[in-house]
């Protein structure tokens, strides 16, 4: 555990020095070609193999090579197709939904009109809706995710449940929402028995919003679930109330934080911090923050002490370090 952890830090470090300010990388150009499917499109068939043999399976995830599946996938999932929201499925290639999306200091570059993303996931009325699946980023990156608006969960994946999200960057993104706002998922299932897994992802967005903001995910509710080996490079902004803004999880409750590296700016009015903002019945372990988090209300910085975490409650801290690594005021 402590070389992995070692070369988790170091990694991180490596990758923030070589990006321009807060971890944004270079623009690149637009993406062309892909559109928010207005009815059901093509159906996935085909998996990683080239062949449709248990395609979707485990030994045969759906591949996904282009904006436009990744689109697909949304709808799908968002429309209740139960096949594909239980599905695995890997990306073959990097994905750029926009370019430019963010200027070099983490804001929004307003003159790019990038096209709006709809996260894979909702929170419906109805037992569907959610990423229940497998989506393993095979050490791809997805670029250019844009959300501008004041709606709750959001993300690359707006709501998970039991699901699975491995090997993926971020990279090149803005996500602006209200409530339970991540770079990679905005909420999962808050569940007795929910287990859901992000593990080995990157962000570098910038994710903005009321409460609930994360770099990685914005609300972690399920007793199960674990947030492993992310690191967050880019800008978690809390703004109106400000609240449970986190560089890594806005709101842990019940989760296993572990091994996870912050180097990103994180800023609010209350429970912020490099690593969790706030925290209930979680997990936190060998895990380091390097960047800066500033809150309103209380001190403006954390001293490396389990003792500095007054908005958790109930939770196991070890081995986790860095200045404002738990929570600020």
């Amino acid at each position: 555990m402590g070389r992995r952890f070692l070369s988790l830090v170091l990694a991180a470090c490596l990758l923030a020095a070589s990006l321009p300010v807060l971890g944004i990388s270079p623009a690149v150009a637009a993406s062309t070609g892909w559109s928010v499917p207005a009815s059901a499109p093509a159906a996935f068939t085909v998996g990683v193999d080239g062949t449709t043999a248990s395609a979707g399976r485990f030994g045969n995830p759906y591949a996904v090579s282009t904006a436009q599946q990744l689109a697909d996938l949304a709808y799908f999932v968002n429309s209740g197709y139960s096949a594909y929201s239980t599905s695995y499925f890997r990306l073959t290639a990097d994905i750029v939904l926009n370019g430019s999306v963010l200027k070099p200091d983490g804001s929004l570059d307003a003159g790019s009109s990038p096209t709006a993303w709809t996260p894979i996931g909702v929170r419906g009325s109805q037992n569907y809706g959610y990423f229940s699946g497998y989506f393993d980023g095979n050490g791809h990156s997805v670029r250019g995710v844009y959300i501008d608006g004041g709606s709750d969960d959001q993300g690359l994946f707006g709501y998970v449940k039991d699901g699975t999200i491995t090997n993926l960057t971020l990279e090149d993104s803005y996500i602006r929402g209200d409530e339970n706002v991540g770079g990679i998922v905005g909420s999962t299932e808050n569940q007795k028995y929910s287990l859901t897994t992000v593990r080995n992802c990157t962000s570098a967005a910038t994710v903005v919003g009321a409460r609930q903001v994360g770099g990685i995910v914005g609300s972690d509710a399920g007793n199960y679930d674990v947030v492993d080996q992310c690191t967050f490079l880019g800008l978690a902004e809390g703004v109106s109330t400000g609240e449970n803004i986190g560089g890594i999880v806005g709101s842990a409750s019940g989760t296993s934080v572990t091994s996870c590296a912050g180097a990103g700016l994180v800023r609010g009015n209350r429970s912020v911090g490099g690593i969790v903002g706030y925290s209930t019945r979680s997990t936190i372990l060998h895990d380091t923050h390097t960047g800066t988090a500033v809150g309103v209300s209380g001190a403006a910085t954390c001293p490396a002490s389990p003792a500095c975490r007054t908005p958790t409650r109930r939770t196991t801290v070890r081995a986790s370090a860095g200045s404002s690594a738990l929570t600020v005021g």
